[in-house]
């Protein structure tokens, strides 16, 4: 007799039968809803959350100038009035690879609430991103309104990648796997399976072909006799009673044992996964377990915790907007209930400032200067006795010398940013034709009654002006090399798109961490400039249309004469405001670039040197700016920083304490000049503040449509 166990196994064995399952590219939504209603899961998810949610969140700042302004913005945000279910929404990103939520203000442009936004309100659109869905339709997910947080996000997984796609994935397919095999199964033999046996000694001296043969045929037998579904063969004992030699199993039944087995697997994985359960043996026993259980748990609070922290830095960039500080000085942490000692931010911060005070050191020796070895031997946390003295070669340089050194130093630096405008050199034509193509098939059947704004395909043009940003950043952390020569490399700008981010990641692996927000932020600023540009576009040839109509000549006469409108509207192949608006835009970016890196690096080079083009074509507001220094934490650069007009080829160098010493350079202080200059619609940072801007312009531009259009209707 055939054992019910071992029937069990050998349909077990076979469950690899066609069956209808699903192929994943990582968890979805609904999925991870599923897991996380696990009880199996929920208890250790929940014990993680709360381990980040209970910490002590302080707001930070880099100097203790800027105490009273974070104690400000610590009071807006006590206001939220849902801050805490906010916090535990957004520890639950890394989970489901995101989460959105609505950021709805006060009058006075503090948050008010953010608005947790369901997954089954979302879509992802690969052309357009993430939307909203609405009674209305469908609207772009910007993040004016919106905070989108996004964990472990990659080009091609726009909306991140979950924790558990890394611990539990393979596991949770195979219990979804379980009802789609037995579906397989039940399409092959029925709600039941029959088993019959055969005896071995019947296929002895048959061909595989033979068996194959012999087996069929006694299966058509057993099927005729109990119906027609395919039955499975098990070899049996000769001395097997015939009563005994055919079985059924249910697959109701068998359904409970592989869940039973998967189950125990799955469960293995959580314990490994969100535990951290994986330790070594030791006479410690279940406490050894327990402390590795707990540093593990902790390892993964804090990588949750970091991430919440960068999107709270959002929050804080967007507030800084409305409030006027610098968002870069400030910093949110999660701290371990245990004191300053206890977190390794504060462990972080304590090497840089090691590396510090050894680098003022070396700097101060490289001029001629000693320092007593007890500071040395402090600063790198050692004893005097460990330390050996030698001799270091004193260099000294005249006041002219330094002078030279900075006019080199300013010098590599042009060169860098005339490199990046080179590569743009013979690329705007490109967006000069498209310009031009779409203006002539938008009023190629123009309607004047219901005139529409004509439509520019651009879209290339947002894949450089992130490629920008990324060399901006990257050409920022440059240092000048032995004779200030910029090195000849590859032009990341000719390389496919993929792997032009891939060289500047490569070159820069900081950037790995910005780069979810950087490209965040060139989608917002993008959307804005093309609108702006097609607005533009529109209003200069339907101001034409409208000098033609009231002067008595028709459309069609307008028409035939097209060509050379476009040309003198600078809307012609090679037109001036294609190039004005790539050339703009593309410079903008690029300095975007250069502040994020600034702001990166505030710790070591604090100051920034307005460095303009002294020659006939300087414009007056560059040179009254040119030369001067400012703290990059000091708000005017929310105005002055470059650029400050058309065609603008000014920078920003920025310098360390101790060069800012070394060149005989001193802080300026904002003078009312300076402060009051007049730079129209380039009167802001563009890294803090350009998408306003863009808007603001937007609306200014849609109102001229619109006033525009009515004319063109009444003529």
């Amino acid at each position: 007799m055939i054992k019910i166990d071992i029937k069990k196994s050998i349909v077990i064995d076979s469950i690899d039968i066609p069956s209808i399952s699903r192929q994943q590219e990582g968890l979805d939504v609904e999925a991870i809803e599923s897991l996380i209603s696990n009880l199996s899961v929920s208890t250790p998810l929940m014990s993680l959350t709360r381990g980040v949610t209970s910490r002590i969140l302080r707001l930070v700042p880099m100097h203790p100038e800027d105490e009273e302004i974070a104690n400000e913005i610590q009071m807006r945000g006590a206001k939220t009035e849902n801050f805490n279910d906010f916090l535990n929404k957004l520890a639950l990103a890394p989970f489901f690879g995101y989460v959105v939520h609505e950021k709805i203000y006060n009058e006075d442009f503090s948050v008010k609430r953010l608005e947790f936004v369901p997954f089954k309100c979302l879509k992802y659109d690969k052309e357009k991103g993430l939307l909203l869905k609405t009674k209305n339709g469908e609207m772009p997910i910007t993040e004016d309104k919106f905070l989108v947080s996004v964990f472990d996000k990659t080009l091609d997984r726009p909306l991140g990648k979950s924790l558990f796609d890394y611990g539990l994935k393979e596991v949770y397919d195979d219990l979804v796997d379980v009802e789609n095999k037995v579906r397989g199964l039940q399409r092959k033999y029925g709600n039941i399976v029959k088993v019959f046996g055969y005896h071995a000694e019947e296929l002895e001296g048959k061909t595989p072909d033979q068996i194959f043969e012999y087996l069929k045929e006694k299966a058509e037998k057993y099927n005729n006799m109990l119906g027609k579904t395919d039955a499975m063969a098990a070899p049996i004992n000769p001395t097997v009673p015939l009563a005994n030699q055919i079985h059924f199993i249910s697959l109701a039944d068998l359904k409970i044992d592989m869940h039973k087995t998967l189950m125990n697997r799955y469960e293995n994985k959580i314990e490994k996964f969100i535990k951290g359960s994986i330790y070594s043996e030791s006479t410690a026993g279940s406490q050894a377990k327990d402390r590795v259980q707990q540093d593990e748990k902790e390892k993964i609070e804090d990588h949750i915790a970091k991430f919440m922290s960068s999107e709270l830095k959002k929050l804080l960039v967007a507030d800084a907007l409305f409030f006027g500080y610098q968002p870069e000085c400030f910093s949110f942490v999660f701290e371990l209930d245990q004191g300053e000692l206890a977190t390794e931010e504060v462990m972080q911060a304590r090497e840089r400032t090691k590396k510090e005070k050894l680098g003022v050191f070396r700097e101060l020796m490289s001029l001629g200067y000693k320092v007593k070895a007890e500071k040395i031997a402090e600063a790198a946390g050692l004893k005097v006795t460990d330390m050996e003295e030698v001799d270091i070669p004193i260099v000294e340089f005249s006041k002219d010398k330094k002078k030279d050194y900075l006019e080199a130093r300013k010098q590599f630096k042009r060169d860098l940013d005339n490199k990046f405008q080179n590569v743009f050199e013979n690329k705007w034509g490109s967006l000069a034709t498209i310009i031009n193509e779409s203006c002539k098939k938008a009023f190629k059947s123009f309607d004047i009654t219901n005139p529409t704004i004509v439509s520019i395909d651009i879209e290339e043009m947002e894949k450089f002006s992130l490629l920008s940003i990324l060399n901006g950043y990257y050409n920022a952390t440059l240092k000048p090399v032995y004779e200030f020569n910029v090195e000849s490399e590859i032009d990341p700008f000719e390389l496919p798109f993929e792997e032009a981010i891939n060289y500047f990641l490569n070159k820069v692996p900081v950037l790995y961490d910005h780069i979810e927000f950087i490209t965040e932020m060139n989608k917002t600023n993008f959307f804005w400039l093309k609108k702006s540009t097609e607005l533009e576009v529109t209003n200069r040839i339907m101001k034409s249309l409208s000098t033609t109509l009231e002067n008595g000549q028709t459309f069609k006469e307008w028409y035939s004469k097209l060509d050379n409108e476009l040309i003198t509207l600078g809307l012609g192949d090679n037109g001036y405001y294609a190039n004005l608006v790539f050339r703009n835009n593309m410079t903008t970016a690029y300095n975007v670039g250069n502040w994020m890196q600034y702001t990166d690096n505030l710790e070591n080079s604090p100051y920034g040197l307005y460095d303009g083009i002294d020659d006939d074509r300087q414009s007056t507001i560059c040179k009254l700016l040119d030369g001067k220094v400012y703290k990059l934490t000091n708000p005017i650069w929310s105005s002055i920083y470059p650029p400050n007009h058309h065609f603008c080829r000014s920078s920003v160098i920025s310098l360390s304490a101790e060069e800012l010493e070394y060149y005989g350079l001193k802080l300026d202080r904002v003078t009312a000049d300076v402060k009051n200059l007049d730079l129209g619609t380039f009167n802001t940072n563009p890294a803090l503040g350009y998408a306003k801007t863009l808007e603001k312009g937007c609306k200014k531009k849609e109102k001229v449509f619109n006033q525009q259009s009515e004319q063109l209707k009444l003529l």
